[in-house]
């Protein structure tokens, strides 16, 4: 039997050799009849085909999970759902138009948009950030360049149909925003926080134009307003060498700063400031001009603003008119009280100091920080428990920077820590991360405060919620990570809050250890909370309790019309892409090869998602 088989294998391996020699006697044969010229012109044309076939293999291509409409695309990139690559920055906005916040450039602007629907204005650029208020909107261009839009902004309603957006500050390589109803926060890249009216008519209540000189080199070609040049926070404590402002947050008369070090700062723009004590503190000052006779140009005006509860503890107890106490009076004087928009200075808060804070956030009367190994304190407002210090803790007013706990869902052996906070109007989320044992970690999403328009996600319409209660929906998911093959937690990757009560939620990409959104196929968008705006892109007026997924729609933007929504609708999904390039809202470019990603924005009764720039 093994000779059999041994015997036929040498006729085969002889077959073999032969077809081989005269293979390649034949094309010896061939090459020594063609000329010189014969021989170039046949490698030539062996190299055009060659070439042409790996073109055409490479390019009909098909990976096993790539959609069926996928265009070709290089390996580099990936393009965004239902565009083509040309228009793949483009930015959609749904909801509330009534201020021309989302659409500022159609004409007629629509009073709201249903579902979601491609931005003109914003479309072909990537920003670092952009934000929405009531009747005025601002972003951040891939330069670092502020521009403003809006009914607000413009002073005039439908002014904003026949303007675009406006450049109002330029040179400072902005990299984020915080809006309020009468100002615009600005966070440059080295750490100084100016500040803008909300008007471009109004000029920002303050005595002093000072500023330092920014690092970039574009400032002095940059010629400044009537205002001069724009006016910028300082600090009542000596900053360390290297220290810098790293992140900001604005709640309704409040902004919050953190910086390098950890230490946590506070700033009143307004008299009601520190109306339930969510500043932190209750002395500040600010620089008015001096009287004749005093040599001095400016002089300090210190002022105590006192919570209206300790002012007035049963001021909603009882209907009868009170006068505060002479004390309280002549500490809190109208003169003193309006001076206070004057201030342009950062406050350390005292009980904070010798604390290093990870992260600092700003309700809208109320402020939250998150210690480096995870505990969270908070403070200001907590009539709806947004604080959430429990359902038996009834105190309207903490001044003070409070723990809030976090154990209720969890038993004492579980080892637990909050890694970040996120709080917009009277509702606050703490994402907790735990582990059990010897199990995988797994997050957790916590809600409180006010969800009458189901804002918590929890399925109810509760109007106050003192202990934080879990989003089950989002909570304790986990996805094997083919990486390190095992179990690794979903952990969002962004959770943005509106003032007015809704809420979008989007997934990380990847939990693996690298995360690449370049490699990304899609993020799920979810939402909820109140709809009376259609800001949950659904087409509908209901307000929704549970997290649901965004719908996409087949968009087909016209000019001159209310957009409406056409074609089959699915889930809208998150991309990330890597570009050729980067424009800002000058059409100039400003970056080459840059990786960018979509991320949701939940504005003021609208919602929008944008490219942002890694």
């Amino acid at each position: 039997m093994l000779a059999s088989r041994l015997s036929a294998r040498r006729v085969q391996y002889s077959t073999l050799f032969k077809h081989q020699r005269h293979f390649s006697s034949a094309s010896y044969g061939l090459q020594a009849r063609l000329s010189s010229r014969k021989k170039i012109g046949a490698l030539i044309t062996v190299a055009a085909a060659v070439a042409t076939v790996t073109a055409v293999s490479a390019s009909s291509k098909v990976h096993n999970d790539a959609p069926a409409d996928a265009p070709s695309i290089s390996k580099d990139s990936l393009p965004l759902s239902r565009t083509s690559v040309a228009e793949e920055l483009a930015t959609f906005v749904w909801g509330s138009n009534q201020n021309g916040t989302i659409l500022p450039s159609s004409k007629p602007s629509p009073k709201s948009i249903r579902t979601p629907f491609v931005a003109s204005h914003l479309s072909g650029v990537a920003l670092r950030d952009l934000a929405f208020h009531e009747k005025h909107a601002a972003c951040i261009d891939a330069r670092g360049d502020v521009y403003q839009w809006g009914d607000g902004f413009f002073d005039s309603p439908g002014a904003s149909e026949e303007k675009e957006p406006k450049l109002t500050l330029r040179g400072q390589d902005i990299t984020h925003l915080a809006v309020t109803h009468s100002r615009v926060f600005a966070l440059s890249r080295a750490g100084q926080v100016f500040v803008l009216p909300s008007s471009q008519s109004a000029d920002i209540p303050t005595t002093t134009t000072e500023s330092k000189p920014s690092s970039s080199w574009l400032n002095w070609i940059w010629k400044e307003d009537k205002n001069g040049r724009p006016v910028e926070l300082r600090t009542d404590i000596e900053m360390a060498r290297r220290e810098r402002i790293v992140s900001i947050s604005a709640g309704r008369d409040h902004l919050l700063a953190l910086t390098s070090s950890g230490r946590t700062l506070a700033h009143p723009f307004s008299k009601n400031a520190n109306s339930h004590g969510q500043l932190g503190t209750r002395k500040v000052y600010y620089q008015a001009p001096s009287p004749a006779d005093v040599p001095s140009d400016r002089v300090q005006v210190h002022v105590e603003l006192v919570p209206l509860a300790q002012l007035d503890p049963y001021a909603k107890s009882s209907r009868v008119s009170r006068q505060p106490s002479s004390d309280a009076e002549s500490t809190l004087s109208t003169a003193a009280l309006e001076g206070v928009q004057h201030c342009n200075t950062l406050f350390e808060i005292p009980s904070l100091r010798g604390v290093r804070i990870a992260q600092a956030v700003a309700g809208d009367r109320s402020s939250f920080v998150r210690t480096e190994d995870g505990k969270v304190l908070g403070w200001g407002a907590n009539e709806y428990g947004q604080l959430g210090l429990g359902a038996s803790f009834t105190m309207e007013c903490i001044p003070v920077p409070t723990e809030v706990t976090l154990s209720r869902h969890y038993s004492a052996r579980t080892p637990r820590k909050c890694i970040d906070i996120t709080a917009g109007g009277d509702v606050a989320f703490f994402t907790i991360q735990r582990q059990d044992y010897d199990a995988p970690p797994v997050i957790d999403i916590l809600a409180c405060g006010m969800g009458q328009w189901g804002a918590l996600g929890s399925g109810q319409y509760t109007q106050a919620q003192g202990s934080p209660v879990k989003v089950k929906t989002v909570s304790g998911l986990l996805e094997f990570d083919e990486t390190t093959r095992s179990l690794q937690p979903i952990r969002p990757d962004t959770i943005s809050v509106s003032p007015t009560g809704h809420v979008l939620f989007a997934f990380e990409a990847s939990s693996g250890p690298v995360k690449s959104p370049a490699a990304d196929f899609g993020r799920d968008l979810l939402s909820w909370g109140a709809n009376t705006e259609y800001q949950q892109g659904n087409g509908k007026k209901t307000n929704v309790a549970t997290p649901t997924y965004v719908t996409d729609w087949d968009k087909k933007a016209s000019s001159g019309s209310e957009p409406e929504a056409v074609g089959e609708e699915s889930r809208l999904m998150l991309r990330g892409t890597r570009v050729a390039e980067v424009k800002d809202m000058s059409g100039k470019r400003v970056l080459r090869n840059a990786v960018v990603e979509q991320t949701p924005v939940a504005g003021w009764n609208c919602s929008a998602i944008y490219w942002r720039v890694r």
